[in-house]
C-alpha cells in the first residue's frame, strides 16, 4: 500500500471508525445491535408519522424537543456550540470545493468532482440540525407559535443567502472546469461538476435555515 496516497489513508480511517462503532455496539448492547449500529429507534419506540414535505418523522421532532434530549446534548445547545457548528458547516462546504481540485490533500475520486471531503457536508448537516433541535425542519403541528415564527424567519433569511451561495458555488465550478478540463473530456468533467454542484447546493439549502437559528442563538440552553 502507498502510505502517501491520501485517498487510501482516508479509506482506512473510515473503515477504522466503522469497525470501532461496530465493536462498541456489540460490547455495550445485548439486543437490537444492528438497529443501534445504524442509529435506528429500538426498545419499542416507533418513528411515528412521516412528514413528506419536511422530510422528518414526528418521533424525531418530539425526541429533539424533549427534556431528555436537552440533558443528553446540553453541550450542543449552548450558543458557543451552535456558532461553532455553523463555522464547521461552512468549513465542510469549503473543503468539499477544495476536494474538486487536484491538490495535495484534496482526497478526490479520480476525475470526479466528489471527494472524501464531500462526506463532511452530510455530517455537518446532521450536526447543525441537532444543534437547533430539528426546529428548522419541523412541521407546524409539532411546534408552538413562537417556534413556528422563529422557523419561518430563519427560512426568509436563508432564502436571501441561498441565491448568493448558489452563484458562488456554480461560479467556482465553471472556473474550475475552464482551467482543468481538456477539449476531449470537457463534457464528462462538466457532468461531474454539475452532479457535485447539485449535491453541495442540496446540503447548503437544507442547512441554511438551521444555521440562521444557530447563529442567532434563539434556541440556546446557556452560554
Amino acid at each position: 500500500m502507498n502510505w502517501n496516497d491520501p485517498t487510501g489513508l482516508a479509506l482506512i480511517a473510515v473503515g477504522a471508525m466503522f469497525a470501532a462503532r461496530l465493536v462498541w455496539t456489540f460490547r455495550r448492547h445485548e439486543s437490537h445491535r444492528l438497529a443501534r449500529f445504524l442509529g435506528l429507534p429500538v426498545d419499542g419506540h416507533r418513528l411515528g408519522r412521516f412528514y413528506w414535505i419536511e422530510g422528518v418523522f414526528s418521533r424525531e421532532v418530539q425526541r429533539a424537543m424533549s427534556p431528555e434530549y436537552a440533558r443528553k446534548y446540553r453541550w450542543l445547545l449552548t450558543r458557543r456550540a451552535q456558532r461553532t457548528a455553523v463555522v464547521l458547516v461552512v468549513a465542510s462546504w469549503l473543503l468539499s470545493i477544495y476536494g474538486t481540485l487536484d491538490l495535495t490533500g484534496s482526497l478526490g475520486f479520480a476525475d470526479s468532482g466528489f471527494s472524501w471531503w464531500s462526506v463532511m457536508a452530510f455530517l455537518s448537516y446532521l450536526l447543525i440540525r441537532g444543534a437547533v433541535r430539528v426546529v428548522a425542519d419541523a412541521p407546524d403541528d409539532l411546534l408552538d407559535e413562537r417556534l413556528v415564527a422563529l422557523r419561518n424567519r430563519s427560512y426568509l433569511v436563508a432564502y436571501r443567502w441561498l441565491g448568493l451561495v448558489f452563484l458562488l458555488v456554480f461560479g467556482f465550478m465553471a472556473g474550475a472546469l475552464e482551467t482543468q478540463a481538456s477539449a476531449q473530456d470537457g463534457a464528462a468533467n462538466f457532468g461531474e461538476a454539475m452532479w457535485f454542484g447539485v449535491y453541495l447546493i442540496m446540503f447548503v439549502a437544507a442547512s441554511l435555515p438551521s444555521m440562521v437559528l444557530a447563529w442567532g442563538g434563539v434556541l440556546t440552553d446557556g452560554d
